[in-house]
Parts: C-alpha cells; structure tokens; sequence
C-alpha cells in the first residue's frame, strides 16, 4: 500500500511538500531559537508576552461589556472596515503604481481627446463629444474666410460644435505634442 502511494504521482507531490514544509519549519525554529538564545532577547519576549495577554483581556473585557449596540453587530462591522481597508489598499497600490501607458485621455481645446499605444507608440488621438462622449466628426466652417483655417467639431448625438481655429492636421500635431509633454512629466 505505502509503494502505490508513493509511486502514485499527486501522493508523491503531497508528500514531498509535506516533507518540504516540516524541514523548513524546523530550520526555521532552529535559527529563531539560536538567534533570540545569543541575541538576549528572552527579557524583551517576556515582556511582549505580558503586554500581548493583557492587550487580549481588555479586548475580552470589551467583547463581554454590555452595550447600547448589540455586541454582535459589531462583528459585520469589523469586517466590512476590513473588506473596506483592503479595497482602499488595492486603489492605493493601483495610484502608487500607475504608468505612462495608462494615460490615455485628456481634454484640450475643449474637446475630449482618447488614443492608445501600440508597441510604445502613441496612436493618432480621437476627439469626443464633451457632453455627451460621442465621438465627433471634424469639418471646415463654411462661415469663416476661406484664407484661414477653423476646423469645427461636430456631435451627431447632441448636435454640439466646438470651433478651433487651426487646421485639422494642425490641432492633431498640437494635441500629439500637448500628450507627449504630459507623458514626459509623468517620468519625473
């Protein structure tokens, strides 16, 4: 029977983890022990230990009193702060962590401008509606002097138009550089 076990090769893994584990355990013990022994700390141990006994009795004592809250509502509580605790840690984490790739969107000249990255390279950017998110389509104002360029954006869901005065090409090339300064600023 301990043959076919060991020969079976799931048993074989959980044993030699198990094996695993129980050596470092003791490797572990054994260097704790060593250390805290030529360290001194046992006074510092004793001490922590009366510390910890008596911070365990004040919180039984606190468990145990009679409040105008029922004492077991406090445990849903307890764990909500937690899941609480641990969702705010994660959008901590995510902030502390964030990269120039995850830029991504922006508003100039009144207009909402998205784009992407494609093998580290910026994609031309895409205006969208302010107010409504809708991407928008780019013309020439028909009502301003053909000399000069004004480029109007257009909404075909909520009708809005946001006039630029500069050509399409030229407004792309200055939202383009208006990106790559803040991308920039991001790595200082």
């Amino acid at each position: 029977m301990l043959k076919r076990i060991w020969v079976d090769p799931v048993w074989s893994k959980v044993i030699a983890n198990a094996v695993w584990y129980a050596g470092a355990a003791v490797v572990t013990a054994v260097v704790t022990a060593v250390v805290v022994y030529f360290g001194g700390w046992w006074l510092y141990i004793a001490e922590w230990r009366s510390h910890l006994a008596t911070i365990a009795s004040e919180i039984g004592l606190i468990v145990a009193a009679s409040t105008i809250v029922p004492n077991w509502l406090f445990i849903p509580i307890c764990l909500l702060a937690a899941i609480g605790a641990v969702h705010l840690g994660k959008a901590l984490y995510r902030r502390a962590k964030r990269d120039w790739r995850d830029y991504r969107q922006d508003t100039f000249f009144g207009i909402v401008w998205r784009w992407g990255y494609e093998g580290g390279n910026l994609l031309i950017p895409i205006p969208f509606c302010p107010h409504c998110d809708t991407q928008m389509d780019q013309g020439r104002d028909s009502h301003y002097p053909p000399q000069r360029n004004r480029t109007v954006y257009h909404c075909s869901h909520c009708d809005d138009r946001i006039p630029v005065n500069h050509s399409h090409d030229a407004i792309l090339k200055k939202v383009i550089l208006q990106i790559g300064r803040k991308i920039r600023q991001m790595g200082k």
